[in-house]
This record gives structure tokens, C-alpha cells and sequence, in this order.
């Protein structure tokens, strides 16, 4: 027989939440918290969605998810969590880039950015300070027309070395293209830039497993293997 990952479940619920990805874990965390009686259904065999692991022989865990975030992580944790995960995220000082057109360590702040690309890159002052000034005056009022290479371009033209600089870690981040509006990546990297990069110490399974834990500490009835097929 196979077993039923719904047993015992109420016959009514304030609200059900759909999927245990990040949003999903949030939204059943915060309903519950205000009194909300919450079923969580997720069709996977543990929670998390795309924040997700995969143990390996001999006990190590492959982490493919949050590595490095901005520092928003921080107030979203402290604000819709616990202060207990908010205080498990970390400033990443010495970040590696290692490919063949360089190889550099950076606390991926502003400072520390303009610094390499003026001294090791030799780009022009005004060019670094005008990029940056750009990047961070960009909102969703802006034209989306500009590409992310156009905008790269016009600052750095010719440059490739330093595109991949400043294109590498917001690609890794959100999946950003130089043919993908400049409006997308301009905000991530301004995110990024304003206060650095931050991860969860322990990894992606100890965040998951402590969500779970204060989930289930505020009442919201966690199901896995529960696949939804109709709304």
C-alpha cells in the first residue's frame, strides 16, 4: 500500500499554500504567525524548491543553491523569519574570480570594485564612476530597450576582460544575459554592490531545516509528496 502523506489532515484549512519553494515556505510562515491555521503541500520529497541540496557518499552535501545574496536577505529573514536565521547570514571578505582573462580576490563592495577596475584594469576614473552611478539610478520607470551589453558598452567599449567582471556574478545570481534588458541587471548589481555579498552559514539544508522547524513551531501542517492537481 502506498502511504498516504495526507493522513490525519484537517478537513478544513484558512489557507493552503502550494509549493515549498522560498515564497511558499514564507508565505505559510508569516499566515501562520498571524494566527492562520495553514496546510503546506509540496509534491517533492523534502521542502526548499530550487534552494536545494544533494548528499553525496561518504556524507558530503552538495550544495547548488544560496550562495551568495545581497543584503536584503538579512531584513527579509529578520522580518519574516526569526532573528535566530537572520544572524546565520554572513558577509562572504574574499571572494575568487579565477578564469583566463584574470584572477582577483574582492570583498564585492563598490569601493573595492572601483578600486580594481581603475588599478589592475586601467579603466578610466570617470568611466568606473559614471557605470556605477548609472547602474544604481536605474528603476522600472526607465527604458527597457537598452540591453545589458549596450549599456556595458558604453562604458566599457571593447572591453571584455571587464564585462565578464562585472557580468560574471549577477549571471550566477539571476540568469542575467548581455541581451537581457540593462534595466534587470542594473538593479541586481546595485544590490549586490550597496553592502556586498552574503550566504547562510551551514548551507542551504541547515536554512531549510531551521524554516521547517519554526514553521512547524507556529502550527503550519508541512505535507511532502503531495502532488496538487487541480485548484
Amino acid at each position: 500500500m502506498p502511504k498516504d502523506f495526507l493522513k490525519d489532515s484537517k478537513d478544513h484549512y484558512d489557507v493552503i499554500v502550494i509549493g515549498s519553494g522560498l515564497a511558499g515556505l514564507t508565505s505559510a510562515n508569516i499566515l501562520a504567525r498571524q494566527g492562520r491555521s495553514v496546510l503546506l503541500l509540496e509534491q517533492h520529497y523534502k521542502l526548499g524548491g530550487m534552494a536545494t541540496w544533494f548528499k553525496r557518499p561518504g556524507g558530503h552535501i552538495f550544495d547548488i543553491s544560496l550562495h551568495g545574496f545581497p543584503f536584503g536577505m538579512v531584513k527579509s529573514c529578520r522580518r519574516y523569519w526569526s532573528q535566530e536565521i537572520a544572524d546565520s547570514i554572513v558577509q562572504l571578505e574574499h571572494i575568487r574570480f579565477d578564469n583566463p582573462m584574470f584572477s582577483l580576490t574582492t570583498n564585492f563592495s563598490r569601493e573595492d570594485f572601483t578600486k580594481l577596475l581603475i588599478e589592475q584594469f586601467k579603466v578610466a576614473p570617470e568611466a568606473v564612476e559614471g557605470f556605477f552611478v548609472k547602474a544604481r539610478s536605474m528603476d522600472f520607470q526607465d527604458d527597457k530597450k537598452l540591453t545589458t551589453r549596450e549599456l556595458l558598452d558604453e562604458f566599457f567599449p571593447g572591453r571584455e576582460d571587464v564585462i565578464r567582471l562585472l557580468m560574471e556574478p549577477i549571471t550566477y545570481a539571476n540568469g542575467s544575459t548581455l541581451e537581457d534588458p540593462a534595466i534587470s541587471y542594473g538593479i541586481v548589481f546595485s544590490n549586490f554592490m550597496s553592502k556586498g555579498v552574503f550566504t547562510f552559514v551551514g548551507g542551504t539544508d541547515r536554512l531549510i531545516g531551521m524554516m521547517e522547524a519554526e514553521m512547524k513551531k507556529n502550527g503550519v501542517d508541512i505535507r511532502i509528496r503531495c502532488d496538487v492537481e487541480k485548484i
